[in-house]
């Protein structure tokens, strides 16, 4: 048992460790180069003075940080010279202490504010003439670049994201921009909130869990199984303190040497991983998730040490162990693991049903492989559309969204209604609003997906849109509710066409037969089924709507789609319209859509293997617990289950006790989980086929092991 408490903490200590390695990189990438002390501020710049190059821009730029004593950066994501991925942060360096303050260097030297434009740090070697030097990180996703920002000429134009440290820091920055004749504005960073989650933080504390129950049964058992040991020392006068030293200096062995050997290998790990970069700092981290750890397994020597209590002298003369503390123990790990098996089993089985229903309708989605979605190239903010105010501007992004859809960009936009789970967001007695069963498309979705009219034609739209009102196509049934249809779009698209002179419209509907669906060509819209929308009400987008909520509609990342070229080079023909309106500093093509429904594949696949594991380990775990609790059951009732075999009663008779605590087990665990998911009826469905396998189990255990148990009492 020692060997085997020995190997627990051993694990237990390297996967801590290793978990904490993924973590602390991750977490280190996320957050390089963002003060923690001083809130930062976004300096959005809209454009610079017309009569000066990229580069003249820039410079000015440059003088103005120094002229207002702040520390400037742009981030900026590029590709290498092999097409390989890389962040590169352009900064004008004032302070070059407070800049490099969190930074140190494996070799050279940092850059200040007289270093050549061409000069520049990486967190790789790259054995580049012009790099000064090498920035120590525990371990970079991408390689990491910071250059001065005079070199971004060469790679980017003035208008972008700037962050500055301090709000008054960019306000001083932005007044003297401001002089210099730059368009520019001031927002809060929202970089902090935008950070994601860690994805094997879960993994963390679900193996923490598993590995400290197993350590708390295997210390208990090791301790009860060595009753006698202990019961000698009580004969002997030990106190309960005294024996509380004896199991603190039988365990403390234990522990110190398989945190040596589980250290001496993390230190060779990290050796062969990243040569040691950053070790204190990784080692405090670490020591940090180390801490909860330590208090856990304190008090599992505390609740063993208490065990004790139930030990005494004439136990130990009847040879007889403490089952009952082992029953009651059993039943209490028994349940704890139990909840997460049921929770794991409910993810996993949502998780297959998704990812089956992905699959199943892969004829649709392998349409995304002939478009892209587009996304923005600066940081997202709240002025960065702004420009779209301005006359001028509106008339030519309303000629580029024409144009864009002429090449055969499509749109369909599904209200919130619709996201993930439905039935998460009730409806009122008018459903036909924003977040109602509602979606936005465009006429070239239609040719896509067409939709059948009450007369079987095919329905469309003319392309010379009326400018004073809305077209909406409309599933017959909800024709008796066609007044309250008429009034929400009315004033949910009131000045649709002008947001700054808004008007009323009309709203034209057009009538469709029911049953038919919309599919939704995003992996988040309608997951619950198959991705198709049935009988929403339909709002046709045209391109005469008001430019912002274009704008915003293909800045979301999905449900505006623009068609690809049929080449070596997909983007081509939108980045050539996008150059064309002088938008490509805006919007690029972001990558294949495709590209999101691979990923959720991909996600999918890899949430079911985590869930798969820890249900097989979870279950294999109840299965053994249950086979214990049924023989310490067996040993404590055998005498009354000897007396009632003789007087003749049945297999129920005797163990109807039994079936009723499994009904209340179960019972609880359900309680439980209910708050803890959205589908009641899978649970219910899970959580009794659990119930009917414990019963099935039981019963052949108790069948299997009654008669041999009360025959021994009986022959004794």
């Amino acid at each position: 048992m020692k060997k085997l408490i020995f190997l627990l903490f051993t694990v237990t200590f390297i996967v801590v460790s290793f978990l904490s390695i993924k973590q602390f990189e991750y977490l280190q990438f996320q957050t390089f180069n963002k003060n923690d002390k001083v809130e930062e501020w976004n300096l959005d710049i809209e454009s610079g003075i017309s009569q000066n190059n990229k580069l003249e821009n820039f410079q000015l730029l440059k003088e103005a940080a120094l002229e207002a004593n702040v520390n400037l950066q742009r981030v900026s994501y590029e590709k290498d010279k092999n097409g390989e991925s890389k962040i590169v942060y352009y900064v004008v360096i004032n302070d070059f202490n407070k800049y490099f303050e969190k930074h140190k260097l494996k070799y050279g030297d940092f850059l200040d504010r007289n270093s050549d434009s061409k000069d520049f740090l990486s967190t790789v070697n790259t054995n580049n003439k012009y790099q000064v030097g090498q920035l120590e990180i525990f371990h970079s996703f991408d390689p990491i670049e910071i250059r001065p920002m005079i070199a971004a000429a060469k790679k980017r134009d003035i208008k972008g994201t700037y962050t500055v440290p301090g709000k008054e820091n960019a306000e001083r920055l932005n007044e003297i921009l401001l002089n210099y004749g730059f368009k520019v504005g001031v927002s809060k960073d929202l970089g902090h909130s935008l950070i994601t989650n860690y994805p094997y933080q879960d993994m963390i504390n679900k193996a923490l869990l598993i590995l400290c129950l197993l350590i708390a049964l295997a210390m208990l058992y090791d301790t009860i199984n060595n009753y006698k040991e202990i019961a000698v020392r009580l004969m002997l006068g030990h106190n309960f303190w005294q024996v509380g030293i004896y199991l603190f200096k039988k365990y403390i062995k234990i522990f110190l040497s398989s945190f040596a050997f589980g250290f001496l290998g993390l230190l060779v790990y990290l050796y062969v991983y990243n040569q040691h970069q950053q070790l204190i700092l990784f080692l405090q981290f670490l020591l940090k998730r180390m801490v909860p750890l330590i208090l856990i397994l304190s008090i599992i020597f505390i609740v063993t040490w208490l065990s004790t209590l139930t030990i005494n002298i004439s136990q130990m003369i009847k040879n007889k162990k403490p089952i009952q503390l082992l029953f009651l123990l059993n039943l209490v790990v028994r349940f704890i693991i139990s909840i997460f098996l049921v929770l794991g089993l409910q993810q996993g089985i949502s998780t297959f049903l998704q990812l089956k229903s992905t699959v199943d309708t892969q004829e649709k989605w392998a349409l995304l492989h002939d478009y892209s979605y587009l996304g923005i190239i600066a940081e997202s903010n709240p002025g960065l559309l702004s420009f779209l105010y301005e006359e001028n501007e509106r008339e030519n992004f309303q000629e580029f969204y024409k144009e864009i859809e002429s090449q055969g960009a499509f749109l369909i936009i599904p209200s919130a209604y619709y996201l993930y789970n439905s039935s998460d967001i009730p409806l009122n007695a008018n459903p036909w609003g924003m977040d109602g069963r509602k979606v936005e498309i465009n006429n070239n979705y239609l040719s896509l997906n067409p939709i059948i009219d009450i007369n079987n034609n095919l329905v469309s739209v003319p392309e010379d849109f009326n400018s004073s009102e809305i077209t909406v196509i409309v599933p017959i049934k909800y024709k008796k509710h066609e007044s309250d249809i008429r009034e929400t779009l009315a004033s949910d698209y009131n000045g649709i066409y002008n947001l700054k002179d808004k008007k009323p419209v009309r709203v034209n509907i057009k009538y469709v037969k029911n049953n038919q669906s919309y599919f939704t060509y995003s992996p988040n819209m309608a997951e619950n089924n198959d991705f198709e929308i049935i009988d929403p009400i339909a709002v046709i987008v045209n391109n005469k709507f008001d430019p912002l909520i274009l704008g915003n509609h293909i800045s979301m990342g999905y449900g505006f789609y623009t068609k690809n070229s049929g080449n070596e080079y997909p983007f081509s023909i939108t980045l050539k319209t996008l150059k064309k309106y002088d938008l490509d500093e805006i919007w690029q093509p972001i990558s294949v859509a495709y590209s999101t429904v691979e990923l959720k594949i991909a996600n999918d696949k890899d949430v079911l293997q985590l869930s798969t594991v820890y249900c097989i380990l979870f279950l294999l775990l109840g299965t053994i617990l249950l086979f214990f609790s049924s023989m310490y059951y067996l040993e404590i009732n055998k005498h009354l289950l000897l007396l009632q075999w003789i007087f003749g009663y049945s297999f129920f008779e005797k163990h109807n006790l039994v079936y009723l605590v499994l009904l209340v087990f179960w019972n609880f665990v359900f309680m439980i989980c209910f708050f803890n998911v959205s589908d009641t009826l899978l649970l219910t469905k899970i959580t009794l086929g659990l119930a009917i396998f414990d019963v099935l189990l039981m019963s052949l255990i108790l069948i299997l092991k009654e008669y041999p148990t009360t025959k021994k009492l009986l022959l004794e």
